[in-house]
């Protein structure tokens, strides 16, 4: 954790540990088993965690969030299938497995949902990791190309 801290890692002390049970895992050097109750528990948590960032809000104000939402899903939902189905024939692994891998969405929403279904944790998990790592190390020259391609342009609307 130190060590993930000093070379500024994303999220280092969710990404860290994370890093180690994975590769922990991926050599069987560890086997864990999370206990079912303890499972149900924290996606209660996670459900009422999610439900208490919506309080205040009206009707008017959630459908539509609501709306988009799930137009943004169904665009990222066929995406990732249509990459899952491809990468999982090439790789040799389930699309489940490598569905989870690529979906966009939290890691650690992805590898319990890993966990939960049965499907290889180590290899979404590192995916996911691997992704964070990646945009956290192109994002910032990714924005400051943006910045100067925006600045070049006569219109402030278009890129």
């Amino acid at each position: 954790l130190v060590l993930a801290r000093r070379t500024r890692l994303p999220s280092a002390t969710l990404v860290a540990p994370m890093c180690v049970a994975a590769a922990l895992s991926a050599t069987g050097a560890l086997t864990v088993a999370v206990p079912p109750l303890l499972a149900i528990a924290t996606f209660i948590l996670l459900g009422a965690s999610v439900a208490v960032r919506l309080e205040g809000m009206s009707g008017r104000d959630v459908l539509p969030a609501i709306k988009m939402s799930l137009l943004a899903f169904l665009a990222a939902f066929c995406v990732s299938v249509s990459v899952a189905a491809v990468f999982a024939a090439l790789l040799g692994a389930s699309v489940g497995t490598v569905f989870l891998a690529y979906a966009p969405g939290g890691v650690d929403a992805m590898v319990a949902l890993a966990f939960l279904l049965g499907f290889d944790v180590a290899f979404v998990a590192i995916l996911h990791v691997a992704r964070l790592i990646f945009l956290s190390l192109c994002g910032p020259f990714l924005v400051t190309w943006i910045r100067r391609r925006a600045a070049r342009s006569p219109s402030r609307d278009t890129l």
